[in-house]
């Protein structure tokens, strides 16, 4: 068994690694050029700049990337400002120009579909920059100074899957080059962009893997700024730093400013450098993070219950629904029920929302296919956000119900291997670790062990349970998160599981992940 696992692994990574030497030319970026000539000419004349992020982990991400970068070459003329989700809605808009303005703007992370924005920036004579990686509407950019996104058709980057923070960190690096400095990049930058792809659930394959192998490697290492603080508080105090480590304990932290109060919150925390400041904020984005999860679990079962049903399609919507957990919801849904899921809530007059995928299906071919009944859209193929008018929302869920969706080419999971517990030991782990990092298209390996006895359970948290399991030759520790029922001490069961490093022990620990 475990040498079929090991040949597995092997294989899989081999057709998803990185086979260049070192970092590609940041002037493969179509525009990204011309957009650092431009920056550079306005710091020479001390034009002021402003940047304008979003409130999501990889839009905060983006932006502290762009202030830390001015900040190394010591500019002052820059600001950042993040739209609130609540007040201004998400990106870069007319609105929100008419709030914050300045001779030079750069976006990152959002801007691609800022059509209007960009007309308004040309009738004030603003030069506009946008840095942004969702996907085109139709194949058409705004008409800005620069557009630098790796789904430009005529973009010759070498991955078009890449987060907006990579976006941002490129241009940072290419107006080093320009700038002729000795160091390109800076540890740090990288690190942001590393967890930023990890946060935005960007594939791990190719450079992608690259880069946040890198940027593990050396939040690992180093302590670098608000990274080394979280090192200190949250999971970087682990042996060994993985993905996961990210995705479930920090990015949910960045997140959590954004969905529930304002993103400027986490910026800061990115971006100070003093330790009581950092202490004050990265308490108050735990409270965020903890109220978030409440109010999530409760919109959640309200949704799970009224959500209208289809064979492809869910649509749930309520009023007073609370808009920074929607797409979470909408994620949740999916695992519950495989199907592609479309949550709204009511909101001046509109329905606003989020949409997330199931079995590769391309929600964005989906969306263009009834833009009719939509007030606006955009993202990703698997995650989109969206606006509907009042009377529309039921005649979208039966659009969609009869739409005939675009499937994306996926990588296949391997089917679980059948384990006893006495083959789960360090030589396995090994074996495991030798396909890191796991994350969007390469899944962590899963198994399934199978007649299992509970000689021991406690329930920890409220919602998981510490198990002890036991089969005709051994017995073995397991964790069982969000447990779906709470198992009993002596029943039999049958179980899919991951096998991590336990901390704590030193050994290989079973993560159930359901129940079989």
């Amino acid at each position: 068994m475990k040498q079929k696992l090991k040949a597995q692994i092997k294989e899989r990574v081999a057709s998803i690694a990185y086979n260049e030497k070192g970092f590609p030319s940041p002037f493969l970026f179509k525009d990204l050029k011309k957009a650092a000539l431009k920056i550079i000419e306005a710091m020479r004349a001390n034009t002021e700049i402003l940047v304008v992020g979003d409130y999501d982990a990889d839009g905060v991400i983006s932006s502290a990337i762009m202030a830390k970068f001015f900040e190394s070459l010591n500019y002052k003329h820059v600001r950042v400002a993040i739209p609130n989700r609540f007040m201004d809605g998400y990106g870069i808009s007319k609105k929100f120009l008419e709030k914050h303005h300045a001779p030079l703007i750069i976006t990152v992370d959002n801007g691609i579909n800022a059509f209007e924005a960009a007309q308004f920036c040309k009738e004030k004579n603003y030069t506009l920059i946008i840095t942004d990686h969702h996907c085109l509407h139709h194949d058409k950019i705004p008409d800005a100074y620069a557009v630098i996104n790796p789904k430009r058709p005529d973009c010759d980057f070498i991955q078009k899957e890449v987060c907006g923070a990579l976006v941002a960190f490129y241009l940072c690096y290419g107006i080093h080059q320009l700038l002729g400095k000795e160091k390109s990049h800076s540890s740090e930058l990288l690190c942001l962009a590393g967890v930023a792809t990890i946060a935005d659930m960007m594939p791990l394959t190719f450079f992608n893997r690259f880069l946040v192998s890198k940027a593990l490697y050396f939040l690992q290492k180093e302590s670098l700024g608000a990274m080394g603080f979280l090192r200190q508080r949250e999971v970087f105090r682990k042996r060994s730093l993985k993905a996961s480590d990210i995705s479930f304990n920090i990015a949910p932290l960045i997140n959590s400013a954004g969905r529930m109060q304002d993103a400027k919150m986490a910026l800061d925390f990115l971006s100070t450098s003093n330790f009581q400041d950092g202490y004050s904020l990265y308490e108050r984005l735990k409270a965020c993070n903890t109220k978030r999860k409440m109010i999530q679990q409760q919109v959640f079962e309200e949704a799970f219950r009224h959500a209208m049903v289809g064979e492809k399609i869910i649509v749930a919507f309520k009023d007073n629904w609370h808009e920074g957990v929607l797409g979470i919801v909408a994620s949740k849904l999916v695992e519950a029920t495989q199907k592609p899921s479309l949550v709204f809530t009511f909101k001046e007059g509109v329905y606003k929302g989020s949409a997330r995928s199931s079995s590769n299906i391309d929600l964005i071919d989906a969306l263009n296919g009834v833009s009719s009944l939509l007030l606006g859209y955009g993202g990703h193929a698997q995650a989109c956000g969206l606006s509907v008018g009042k009377n529309n929302i039921v005649s979208l869920f039966e659009t969609l119900e009869n739409f005939d969706f675009k499937v994306l080419p996926f990588c296949e999971k391997e089917p679980p291997l059948t384990l006893n517990l006495k083959d789960i030991d360090r030589e396995l782990l090994e074996i495991i670790e030798m396909g890191e990092p796991y994350g969007q298209e390469n899944p962590e390996p899963l198994f399934q062990a199978k007649n299992l006895e509970v000689i021991e359970e406690r329930i920890i948290k409220e919602s998981h349970q510490v198990l002890r399991f036991k089969d005709k030759e051994c017995v073995k520790e397991a964790i069982y998160f969000s447990a779906e029922r709470f198992l009993k001490a002596g029943e039999r069961v049958s179980v899919l599981f991951s096998v991590e490093l336990d901390e704590c022990s030193n050994e290989p620990k079973m993560f159930v992940k359901s129940l079989l």
